[in-house]
């Protein structure tokens, strides 16, 4: 058994290992791990803030702006900054013991009781009318004043110091009084009322009503800060004591957290919170960038729209590994590492192009982010003395393009009569090529297009208004699709389609299974019915008599075309030469856009008993207004060159092989006396086409047997001599046809170019230099 001595000596050796271990840990921790602990701990010190660059422009040819990035300033506050007063009054009614809420509630969770709200007005007035007073006094110190008494001593000892002090800042205090032993509770209303100073001073430079307590009024400058103390509630507060543990996030929420408090506010608002910054505790000036588009709808089709990076491509990045988050990184190492994983990663606030050339160039366009590391104190608030250098952001590029401003107005404003509340079409959309360095091809290369415009549409400006976007991609007539491009319903092109029937039957045209292609002269009679056995389907309007391949373009004769697609062509050939033209497959344009959305329709396999149809430009082809002008744009140019449409980039055009020379010739004569010829589709004089040099095709395609209403159609190329232009209109659903519902558009569209060269638009006499 051991001694008492033995057993002290065990002890004192216990004791004398602990201190070691404790020397020992201390030796550690502040020897040989002091770098690492100071570095944490000047991490704790910084916050890492990024700087949004500006995304670059998208102009016009001419320079004018299409998209840009528009500078604006949002007034943000933290909660403790502004000390809202149900936050610090609602506390104090229930440590108190005068609250009403159950006592049973988490004791950091904010209570709705206002009983010192109420004393506090009742003694000092209305808040409007004492904010004023306050205004005007330049005393900056002020009075206190009682608003509650008799406070017992043991309702005060639940008070800590730390609390009290924090009181103190904030304008509250207490006073004993000798007689009775019981505390009264005074204010300083310049401090206890800086909420008040600041928002109603806000209402007049803003235009924001002041507004009431209550969360729910989110309209109102006070109604969104109770909105924003409410929401830390519900986030952090409820019924789970365990909540408890979050008491510090939610602290950290308050005093960090920075909310909104008025969007878009002017200018003066600006200078004055600046300047004036003592008069506006916790309240924040934030710049911030939105994208703006001058020409709103009359462009929405091209430019697109951009918008903040939504949620689910937020996700997307994270679970690629290419999303970028400052808080997951220490702040030094990523601003040593962020010249290089800003070129590469993506960021939240990143904005993004959604449709249009914002999207197609969006990389181009975004820029580069850049960064700061800004030193903090202990209460988060950025020192006046910054030692490290900022990362300055880069600018994205402008991105220039072959759109005429000018011609682009006047094409969608022709769309808007044709289409708009008081036209005869329920939607339409236009496309003009250039096919000339003069208007705007680059480098020689055709296929540039001059404007490109459709209705029903969208202004991009108002696409991150969630209210805009739903009314927008709910409305029957789809205005997110673009319609010269890839439309929510490809109509076939009905008999402008006819100039590709006549090109297959001249250059590979058969008879009994051998080749004859069709020749120029060649003749056949119109009786108006070509099939007695569907008289009520293949027919004319009227006998056209013995026409040829020139005579049948210009009077548009159906039976001529029957006749090409039933007895000298099969669906084979057909197909074949209308997929040379463009048809059946994407245009190439650089818009980002998906194959099967641009590639309408094209029958390869046919009966020949139904090839009457298909030589009509019905049923069994559709193609979007691009696809035909771009045709039409290869028979301006004289055969042999595709042109692949472009908005910025050039692309060569692709190559037509053509056996004979009087192919196209042919056929430009044919869409010639579309507008000169007697019996033209187009040369009524009513429709006032008939004075320019122009060759076009008209064309009507119906959309159900039964209906009266039709796709109008109008393609074809200027001066008829050296085209400079190609183009291509479609009005959909209207009673009208082809040349009816379109020629009012195709001549602003001609009185436009005349304007510049008369001389070869507006020749004069028939057969003159310009015919």
């Amino acid at each position: 058994m051991l001694s008492v001595r033995s057993r002290l000596r065990i002890l004192m050796g216990i004791f004398v290992v602990l201190f070691l271990v404790l020397i020992a840990r201390l030796f550690h921790l502040q020897i040989i791990c002091a770098e690492k602990y100071r570095e944490i701990a000047r991490e704790v010190g910084r916050t890492l803030q990024l700087t949004q660059p500006f995304r670059g422009r998208l102009l016009a040819r001419d320079g004018q702006v299409l998209a840009q990035n528009e500078v604006y300033f949002d007034l943000v506050y933290t909660i403790d900054g502004l000390h809202p007063r149900e936050k610090i009054f609602a506390q104090l009614d229930k440590v108190l013991g005068i609250c009403v809420e159950p006592a049973h509630e988490p004791e950091y969770e904010i209570c709705t009781c206002d009983l010192l709200e109420r004393h506090l007005f009742e003694v000092l007035g209305p808040p409007r009318a004492l904010a004023y007073d306050l205004l005007r006094d330049s005393d900056e110190t002020g009075e206190t004043v009682m608003i509650v008494n008799n406070i017992a001593r043991r309702q005060y000892a639940r008070l800590s110091r730390k609390y009290l002090r924090r009181l103190a800042d904030n304008g509250v205090f207490f006073e004993l009084d000798e007689e009775s032993k019981t505390y009264s509770m005074l204010v300083e209303p310049r401090r206890i009322l800086r909420m008040e100073l600041a928002l109603l001073g806000l209402e007049a430079l803003c235009g924001v009503p002041y507004g009431a307590p209550v969360p729910a009024l989110d309209q109102t400058l006070r109604g969104r800060v109770a909105a924003g103390v409410a929401a830390v509630r519900t986030h952090f507060g409820g019924e789970d004591l365990a909540a408890n543990r979050r008491l510090n996030e939610r602290r950290n929420s308050e005093r960090i957290a920075e909310r909104l408090l008025a969007h878009d506010i002017p200018w003066k608002a600006v200078t004055r919170v600046l300047y004036r910054s003592d008069r506006y505790p916790g309240v924040r000036v934030i710049r911030r960038q939105r994208r703006a588009y001058p020409l709103r709808e009359v462009a929405g089709v091209i430019t697109g729209y951009a918008k903040p990076a939504w949620h689910e491509r937020v996700t997307s990045w994270r679970e690629e590994g290419v999303l970028i988050e400052p808080r997951f990184f220490s702040p030094v190492g990523l601003l040593e590492s962020f010249p290089t994983l800003r070129e590469r990663g993506r960021f939240r606030d990143e904005l993004l192009g959604v449709r249009g050339l914002e999207r197609a160039y969006d990389d181009e366009l975004r820029g580069l982010f850049g960064a700061q590391l800004i030193a903090v104190d202990s209460r988060n608030r950025p020192l006046p003395h910054q030692p490290f250098e900022p990362i300055e952001p880069v600018r994205g590029r402008d991105v220039t393009t072959t759109i005429d401003v000018a011609l682009q107005s006047i094409v969608f404003d022709a769309l808007q009569s044709a289409c708009g509340d008081f036209g005869h079409g329920r939607a339409g959309s236009a496309v003009v090529l250039s096919l000339d360095r003069a208007t705007g091809a680059i480098d020689d290369v055709p296929g540039a297009v001059l404007a490109m415009a459709c209705l029903p549409t969208f202004d991009p400006g108002r696409m991150q208004s969630p209210d805009y976007y739903e009314q927008i991609r709910t409305q029957p007539g789809k205005p997110l699709f673009n319609r010269p491009v890839s439309p929510p319903r490809f109509p076939p092109p009905g008999s402008v389609f006819k100039l590709i029937v006549a090109v297959a039957a001249m250059e590979s045209g058969v008879v009994d299974n051998r080749s004859r292609p069709l020749h120029p002269s060649e003749t056949y009679e119109c009786r108006t019915i070509f099939d007695e056995r569907y008289r009520s389907y293949y027919r004319c309007r009227t006998s056209h008599g013995t026409v040829d391949v020139k005579e049948a373009l210009e009077v548009s004769c159906n039976c001529f075309f029957y006749y090409l697609a039933r007895d000298r062509l099969n669906a084979g050939i057909l197909a074949s030469w209308a997929r040379n033209f463009g048809f059946g497959r994407p245009t190439g344009i650089d818009l980002v856009s998906s194959a099967a959305m641009e590639r309408g329709r094209l029958a390869w396999e046919v009966p020949q008993a139904r090839m009457p149809s298909y030589g009509i430009g019905d049923r069994y082809v559709e193609a979007s207004t691009l696809q035909v002008a771009r045709a039409v744009a290869a028979i301006g140019l004289g055969g042999g060159q595709l042109p692949v449409p472009y908005l910025v980039r050039p692309h060569p055009p692709e190559t037509i092989e053509f056996q004979r020379r009087r192919t196209i010739a042919s056929v430009r004569e044919g869409m010639r006396r579309v507008l000169t010829g007697p019996g033209g589709t187009a040369a009524a004089v009513a429709l006032g086409l008939r004075p320019f040099s122009a060759g076009v095709k008209t064309g009507t395609a119906q959309i159900a047997r039964g209906r009266d209403d039709y796709y109008a159609w109008i393609a074809g190329f200027a001066p008829y001599r050296d085209p400079e232009i190609a183009f291509a209109i479609c009005i959909e659903e209207t009673p009208m046809h082809g040349g009816q519902a379109t020629a009012p558009i195709l001549e602003r569209i001609l009185e436009y170019f005349a304007e510049k060269e008369p001389g070869r638009y507006l020749p004069g006499e028939r057969g003159g230099p310009g015919a």
